[in-house]
């Protein structure tokens, strides 16, 4: 999950190929590549057509090893806090959207903007996607800052939104990147809010993700592509889908009978 603190080889007909030097290895959408050339191939292609993906993801890896040498007092400089919105200091707000806790927090972020960055970049294109990015990295700090006094570092604030438009543009697209298995973009996005919106109903001991930063990046950015994107008959018909999706898996999740619900709603 996130966390703030993502060739098609076709043999010839009646040919069957008993042994190859190369084994063939799963890429998304069920595609294979047999040579290290077909791999670059397909690294350069994705690049050019997600560069702003690839781009964030980039400045999130190489921020995070230069951070490795910084003094104890300027990282904690550089940590978004409610005092420093409210003192209108904005250094420490945009540092905190590049800095990251440890390996596994960075791994996280990178994971998702991989998955889902590529699919809205593809929609809206190199500027609009870093407005998306960047503008539910703001939300997310004013709502969790202003309204609930929370602060903290990591890019999960700003992918959340990235997560909201690729569900809303192409919510069943099939990544094969968990276990190799084909597994809709919707259902991704959504298991993750419903760990965000338990960790908020039932809180853990210990547990420092930044769940109002990511609700509010989603909702948010959703809220934005909807009312820009109203004549947009693939996003009005996305928003349904989650908006449906939605209802059906907090009835499910509500029936269960461990459900942080319980208890806070009957």
């Amino acid at each position: 999950m996130w966390k703030k603190r993502k060739v098609e080889h076709k043999p010839a007909h009646g040919h069957v190929k008993h042994h190859t030097a190369h084994p063939q290895v799963p890429l998304e959408r069920g595609k294979h590549i047999n040579t290290e050339s077909e791999l670059v191939h397909i690294i350069l292609k994705w690049i050019v057509q997600a560069r702003a993906t690839f781009l964030i993801g980039l400045s999130l890896i190489v921020v995070y090893f230069i951070s490795l040498s910084f003094s104890p007092e300027l990282r904690k400089s550089l940590i978004f806090t409610r005092e420093s919105l409210l003192s209108l200091n904005f250094v420490p707000m945009v540092s905190s959207w590049f800095l990251h806790a440890d390996l596994v927090h960075l791994s996280g972020n990178i994971l998702f903007l991989f998955i889902f960055g590529r699919i809205a970049e593809r929609k809206y294109g190199f500027f609009r996607f870093l407005l998306i990015y960047f503008t539910s990295a703001i939300i997310s700090d004013i709502i969790s800052g202003l309204i609930f006094g929370q602060g903290g570092i990591g890019a999960s604030g700003a992918i959340a939104g990235v997560v909201a438009a690729a569900v809303i543009v192409n919510p069943f697209y099939l990544t094969y990147l968990f276990f190799g298995l084909p597994i809709p973009v919707l259902f991704i996005g959504w298991v993750a809010l419903f760990s965000d919106i338990t960790g908020i109903i039932s809180p853990i001991r210990g547990d420092n993700v930044g769940h109002i930063a990511h609700l509010a990046g989603f909702f948010g950015i959703s809220l934005i592509i909807y009312l820009t994107g109203k004549q947009d008959i693939q996003i009005k018909r996305g928003f349904a889908i989650n908006i449906a999706t939605f209802i059906v898996l907090f009835i499910l999740y509500f029936l269960l009978p461990d459900n942080p619900f319980r208890g806070v709603f009957y």
